[in-house]
């Protein structure tokens, strides 16, 4: 009986390795989506809505953006969203150019009050200022 060579020469489940790269590869993706989501805090996932039609006040989509991330902060809620808003004091009322706007907001899926008075810096940016106003 006469030796031969093998025609292939090959660890059993070699062929797999790409399974264990994916995976390896696909768990890396969700600890870095998670990793995004932590380092953005809640409001990655946050901003269902700006008020639409029942939003009467004069902040920009920019401001109430900002305002809706802080509240979302501030009751460790990551579902907010204007449901409507309403200026209380317009600002040639007051002598440096604040306003305040009262915000019924859904946060968590409960109806919450808030009183924010917005007061612009003066050099094209507006400092504001949140309370909540049902509690």
């Amino acid at each position: 009986m006469d030796t031969q060579e093998p025609i292939v020469e090959k660890k059993a489940g070699s062929g797999k390795k790409w399974l264990l790269i994916a995976g390896v590869g696909l768990g890396l993706m969700c600890i870095c989506l998670v990793a995004i989501g932590v380092i953005a805090g809640p409001s990655l996932l946050t901003m269902t809505g700006f008020g639409g039609e029942n939003y009467t006040g004069i902040a920009s989509k920019q401001l109430k953006y900002d305002v809706l991330n802080a509240i979302s902060e501030a009751e460790g809620c990551a579902t907010v969203s204007l449901s409507s808003g309403q200026m209380m004091l317009r600002p040639e009322q007051s002598t440096d150019g604040s306003w305040v706007e009262i915000w019924q907001v859904l946060v968590c899926g409960e109806s919450q009050l808030y009183s924010i008075t917005f007061t612009p810096d003066g050099v094209g940016g507006t400092y504001f200022s949140i309370t909540r106003t049902d509690q």
